[in-house]
């Protein structure tokens, strides 16, 4: 089975339905100087922030697709990407590898799930991608309409995932992170936050 079809199957198979937030509450791991204790909060807080704006985006792209603006809707999208792919080869580079590195706290916490979390988010993207390229300019209002289901899908997921992340990824991890790794986390989360981010 190809990997990515194997990590869908398992991110379908192991929701996050159910999950106890008590599980994620053991204290940070390691001693850390005070400075760096402030740097790795950060790390959560700048995570946080970062899918406020997808979220945020999201909603602008369903409203520009409501007033069938498809030229504005694309520009929208456009920016989701690139701020949604950033954050997700962050987690790829520097997070998941050191997550995995860690005792499993629980089953809903799996790095596969995560992993299978980034395959439905890029194949979802691919999907409303290829989707406004069919749409064109002009496209009917009942034809947008009809295509919403997958924003909403992306929508879903997304909101997923970053239950996931909060509850088992970087309460473990963020504390974890310290010095080339910290540096380059926050750096990037924070060019996410201020929007600086090249399309």
């Amino acid at each position: 089975m190809a990997e990515g079809a194997r990590l869908e199957s398992v991110y379908r198979g192991n929701l996050i339905e159910g999950s106890n937030p008590s599980l994620s509450a053991t204290p940070p791991i390691g001693g850390c100087t005070s400075k760096t204790n402030e740097m790795n909060d950060e790390v959560i807080a700048l995570h946080d922030a970062h899918h406020g704006r997808l979220h945020d985006h999201l909603f602008e792209l369903l409203e520009a697709l409501v007033d069938v603006d498809t030229h504005r809707a694309r520009a929208v999208f456009t920016t989701l990407c690139a701020e949604l792919e950033a954050g997700l080869k962050l987690e790829d580079d520097v997070v998941i590898p050191l997550y995995k590195t860690q005792p499993l706290r629980s089953p809903q916490g799996r790095a596969d799930h995560v992993e299978g979390d980034h395959v439905i988010l890029r194949r979802t993207i691919a999907a409303i991608d290829g989707w406004l390229d069919e749409l064109g300019p002009t496209p009917a209002r009942k034809t947008v309409l009809a295509g919403l289901p997958v924003v909403y899908r992306l929508l879903g997921t997304l909101e997923h995932h970053h239950e996931r992340e909060k509850l088992h990824l970087y309460p473990v991890t963020a504390p974890l992170l310290e010095g080339a790794a910290l540096a380059e986390t926050l750096a990037v989360l924070r060019r996410l936050v201020a929007g600086d981010v090249p399309a």
